[in-house]
């Protein structure tokens, strides 16, 4: 199911986990819980970076709202005197 390098990385994951030097007790439903765990982090961390990104573009879309409101009132209060 996996290519035999990954197969090798979880199988070095599984048994630094167990605490077994050998491979004897890894099943493939232990490899497949691995790498359940690695998707896991992996959407996490995607999901935490498109978080990221998009509060950054609400903070500088607020910072632009501010500045045009206050260049409004500027000019409101220009026109008004």
């Amino acid at each position: 199911m996996f290519p035999p390098e990954r197969t090798a990385r979880i199988d070095a994951v599984w048994s630094a986990l167990a605490d077994r030097p050998d491979n004897t007790m890894i099943s493939p439903q232990n490899r497949m819980d691995i790498w359940i765990v690695e998707q896991r982090l992996k959407a996490e961390r995607l999901a935490t970076a498109r978080l990221t990104s998009a509060t950054k573009a609400l903070v500088w879309a607020t910072a632009v709202l501010a500045l045009a409101t206050s260049a409004l009132v500027v000019v409101t209060l220009a026109a008004a005197k």
